[in-house]
């Protein structure tokens, strides 16, 4: 069965965007150090988001925050995946981020900087832009850290402007800006395993966990509620049913961005009235295919490897 097309644009928010580097790299025998190969590229939890949905012929837009010399940079890089982006400028410069994998090992070592400090009248300048931005857009995909300066219901106050202009929102966040954004009870929530049950207070070890985790997002303000449980797949709810989808087993070779890629997978297959369990099927295959590629702007997922991989997808009630 064919999909319709996608009219409606997913926006996207990273409001702590970064340039990420990554360096595949086996140490050496002879001296301490590493022999490898960079990566560079736009990054952040939504920029990825926009990049799967991107891929996957969907209107996208990637919204947030640029400064300084990597903030330039930024822009190029998503100027080159040709990302439509609307970012606002701030003084301070876009963070950068560093991860060494280790071929040898498949090991991987990140660094993360805190980033860049927002002012005042740069957050003003933004919720305004945001406000025009959602004009023809079907979703708005909340993802990541808040930025400095920003207060924790930041993401809060967004969900509620989207919802006042009838756009669907999804929330991807922790800690503070997630339990304060789940109040203005978003359409959809996707933590991951760690997140939840840091926010819950649960060991999400079980079936029956999962359950009670699901429940208890649903209770707290989501009407959609996914967790992403790494090579577990995924559990989600739609309010009346409870479903597990697990993914074939894969030898990953990556893990930064494969639960934006998920996050992408679900709306984009929500949208197209596919239905949640559906949904939940292409989420878990979008996310597996990012396992088996690197970083970088030449390493792309074909939609014939998503689908591929999706058809080996197991999905059950629980």
């Amino acid at each position: 069965m064919k999909m319709k097309k996608m009219k409606r644009t997913i926006l996207t928010v990273t409001l702590n965007p970064a340039i990420d580097k990554t360096i595949t790299a086996q140490q050496t025998k002879k001296r301490d150090g590493f022999v490898g190969q960079w990566r560079i590229s736009a990054g952040g939890k939504g920029i990825n988001v926009s990049r799967v949905l991107k891929d996957l012929k969907c209107k996208t837009c990637a919204a947030g925050f640029a400064g300084g010399a990597t903030g330039a940079q930024l822009k190029e890089l998503l100027r080159k995946e040709n990302i439509p982006f609307d970012l606002t400028h701030i003084r301070e410069e876009t963070r950068v981020n560093l991860t060494i994998i280790n071929t040898a090992t498949q090991k991987a070592n990140r660094s993360i900087s805190p980033g860049p400090r927002a002012g005042k009248n740069e957050l003003a300048h933004f919720k305004t832009k945001f406000k025009k931005l959602l004009k023809g857009c079907g979703w708005v995909v909340f993802s990541g850290r808040n930025i400095l300066g920003a207060p924790d219901p930041m993401y809060q106050g967004l969900i509620k402007t989207a919802q006042a202009q009838h756009v669907k929102t999804a929330l991807d966040s922790h800690s503070a800006p997630f339990s304060l954004g789940l109040q203005a009870k978003p359409f959809l929530v996707k933590p991951n395993r760690e997140e939840a049950e840091a926010f819950l207070k649960i060991k999400l070890n079980s079936k029956e966990k999962w359950r009670e985790a699901l429940r208890l997002l649903l209770k707290k303000g989501a009407r959609f509620a996914l967790i992403s449980l790494g090579d577990k797949g995924a559990v989600g709810s739609d309010g009346k049913d409870l479903y597990w989808a697990h993914p074939p087993k894969v030898k990953a070779v990556n893990h930064v961005g494969c639960g934006d890629a998920f996050l992408a997978g679900f709306i984009y297959a929500f949208e197209k009235d596919r239905g949640f369990k559906d949904a939940l099927v292409w989420a878990v295959a979008c996310g597996t295919a990012y396992t088996l590629q690197l970083p970088g702007l030449k390493q792309r997922v074909s939609r014939a490897r998503i689908e591929k991989i999706k058809d080996k997808v197991k999905v059950t009630r629980f």
